[in-house]
């Protein structure tokens, strides 16, 4: 599960992209950035899957309706491919470092 949400810090406004785990509602990766674009959300993703190591094969993500859904999902479709293009010669850990 994830989300982006917009946080104040001592150098001003910044988007926050985060991955939750389903089981523990922890945050298992996240990202932060001046803008709000794909490259946030593929940050935080990669960071949950090099954090998490999971079995890329069976992942699902799910996020909110919200409007900055489209920005996750167009993310995670690019991501997959990607890796599932790859995988028969590359580990996704390499893919993704």
């Amino acid at each position: 599960m994830g989300d982006i949400t917009t946080i104040r810090t001592h150098q001003g406004w910044r988007y926050l992209a985060y991955v939750l785990g389903l089981a523990t509602k922890e945050i298992v990766g996240w990202a932060m950035s001046k803008s709000l674009n794909a490259e946030l959300a593929k940050a935080a993703l990669s960071h949950a899957i090099r954090r998490q190591q999971p079995d890329t094969s069976k992942l699902m993500f799910h996020s909110d309706q919200g409007p900055r859904r489209a920005i996750f999902s167009q993310t995670i479709y690019k991501l997959f491919e990607h890796i599932e293009d790859k995988a028969k010669h590359e580990s996704p850990w390499q893919l993704l470092g």
